[in-house]
């Protein structure tokens, strides 16, 4: 059983000793496996770790073996036929979550799980470190609504009052402004101040 390799600081990243692989037929998923080993022989010969009863795959196809630093790759073994990693003809390639290797008729989607510096385990990335979230409009009001609870000043919104008699026409905007203009400034002036209050809280 592979240990498993320190977390990653810096550098290359670094891998978990576990490999998950799903080999489908065109397009069918055949089989799943999950290997926690350094070395993982593909082929046609009964004793291959992955075994493959077809005309079109050589007897010992290609390996999948762990380096030195973690990472995955993938190495055919002379195969008649050729291994490709993400349609692209291989002899030797660095493997990532969800590469894809096709052989013959067949496929196999990798799965490995990067070791995040600093982690006790491994985790996929769900979002990139640093990179800038989206928010829905519920959830804007609901930061408003948070920071105005905490008793941190909350920014302004303009409020629309519901009046009993109908509101009178709009009067035409003389200054060639556009009427949702001062609303989008109104709501950025407004996200820009939660965004201050929000730093200076953390």
């Amino acid at each position: 059983m592979a240990s498993m390799p320190e977390p990653v600081r810096g550098g290359a990243p670094q891998y978990a000793a576990g490999v998950r692989l799903a080999l489908s037929l065109k397009g069918q998923l055949v089989q799943s496996y999950t290997f926690d080993k350094p070395e993982i022989m593909v082929g046609r010969d009964p004793y291959c770790d992955v075994y493959v009863d077809n005309p079109g795959v050589s007897r010992q196809h290609f390996r999948i073996e762990r380096g030195d630093t973690g990472e995955y790759r993938v190495c055919d073994l002379g195969s008649s036929n050729g291994t490709y990693l993400n349609d692209r003809p291989v002899k030797v390639g660095t493997l990532r979550d969800r590469d894809v290797i096709q052989f013959g008729k067949y496929t196999i989607q990798v799965g490995v799980d990067e070791l995040i510096g600093g982690d006790d385990g491994p985790r996929r990335h769900s979002a990139a470190e640093g990179a800038t979230m989206m928010l829905s409009p519920t959830e804007v009001r609901q930061m408003v609504a948070e920071a105005r609870s905490g008793g941190a000043p909350a920014p302004k919104l303009a409020v629309v009052s519901k009046a009993s008699t109908p509101a009178p026409a709009p009067s035409p905007v003389r200054s060639g402004m556009p009427g949702w203009l001062p609303w989008a400034l109104a709501a950025t002036a407004a996200l820009a101040a939660l965004a201050y209050v929000l730093l200076q809280g953390s």
